[in-house]
């Protein structure tokens, strides 16, 4: 009767469990799946009645790892946990929660997966976007070093964080540029920027100091240090 008892409760609980529009399952402390509808079972291309009892690391290191981590979160008496992982093309959101007895022991830890894909690809074309709106404000077109409106910005946040700070610049001015453009062409003119801008680029970039380029034939290097 115990017996019978017991498998009418997993009927149960994998009745109620297929219900639920989300993928979700029911799993131990050891991990190993009480439960789980078809919807969580699609996101490993397996079978729901397959899954049963099943230990979740056979099937997701990366979501065992991330209950594992559940877990240390649940033993300093934290009752939720959220983690991203991705699969088979697609990105979901992981929700753990742990579900404990009357002597706060777990008993079960329940798993909510959300796709998240569309979310993910937007936040990528935002990030995008803003890395465009970024190079377009910031960087010159020519040499791709920091710009005039970057130095302004440099400036601003020096002063902004009010640090004892001591700020050293090397100022660097390509004499006659202007008549070496009309004699050579403007697209000689900016291979010679190219190249200055990458040699500048090489020497500083082992130090924390900044390069930018005001103007057609102007740059400056800034170095700053604490006082």
């Amino acid at each position: 009767s115990d017996v019978c008892s017991s498998d009418l409760d997993k009927l149960h609980l994998v009745s109620f469990i297929s219900q639920i529009p989300l993928p979700i399952a029911l799993l131990d402390q050891e991990a190993r799946f009480l439960g789980v509808n078809q919807k969580f079972a699609d996101i490993y291309e397996s079978d729901a009645l397959y899954l049963f009892d099943k230990l979740l690391n056979t099937f997701s290191t990366v979501v065992f790892a991330h209950f594992n981590e559940a877990m240390r979160h649940f033993a300093k008496n934290q009752n939720d946990f959220e983690q991203e992982f991705y699969v088979k093309g697609k990105f979901y959101l992981s929700y753990f929660k742990a579900i404990r007895n009357q002597d706060n022991e777990i008993e079960r830890v329940v798993v909510v997966c959300s796709d998240i894909t569309r979310l993910k690809r937007r936040e990528n074309v935002l990030l995008n976007n803003n890395r465009k709106l970024h190079n377009h404000l910031y960087l010159d077109l020519v040499t791709g070093l920091q710009n005039a409106f970057a130095f302004d910005h440099y400036l601003s946040e020096k002063w902004k964080k009010n640090q004892q700070t001591t700020i050293s610049f090397i100022k660097i001015d390509l004499d006659d540029f202007k008549r070496f453009n009309q004699l050579n062409s403007y697209t000689a003119g900016d291979d010679i920027l190219i190249r200055l801008g990458a040699v500048l680029s090489e020497a500083i970039s082992q130090t924390e100091a900044q390069i930018f380029r005001l103007n057609s034939a102007s740059f400056v290097v800034a170095i700053a240090q604490l006082t």
